[in-house]
């Protein structure tokens, strides 16, 4: 018992060590890689993001022009940024926030028409409900 005296009295002087997650959040480290952010006006469409993602949590359809994002799916690694030739796509330095339903990220741009001619910009960002 007389071992763990001084630990006890180290605790009762210093604090708790614990944050109250998700109230109290600690600065992200340097270099973090959190959620994607994706230019959707300066998007192609090409499909280079898809085909890189190691856990198929991108869908493109350069015909309708939409972009869909899994993020329970993904796993953060930024292969996927590294590998958009347009560079439209980045990571921000937050972490995602904890969710009570699955949800998937949809944007909506301008679809790309005949001959490579790319359009003006996207429209907006729609999160809606994702598969079960």
């Amino acid at each position: 018992m007389f071992e763990l005296t001084p630990v006890l009295l180290r605790n009762l002087i210093r604090g708790p060590a614990t944050r109250r997650y998700p109230l109290t959040v600690r600065e992200p480290f340097p270099r973090t890689r959190g959620e994607l952010e994706n230019e959707i006006g300066r998007c192609t469409f090409c499909g280079l993001c898809v085909r890189r993602c190691p856990s198929r949590c991108l869908e493109v359809d350069p015909a309708a022009g939409v972009w869909r994002w899994d993020p329970f799916a993904c796993i953060y690694c930024g292969v996927c940024v590294e590998a958009c030739p347009v560079r439209c796509l980045s990571q921000k330095e937050t972490g995602r926030r904890p969710a009570t339903a699955r949800e998937t990220v949809l944007l909506q741009g301008t679809p790309r028409r005949r001959g490579g001619a790319q359009g003006g910009g996207g429209a907006g960002e729609e999160t809606g409900p994702g598969p079960s």
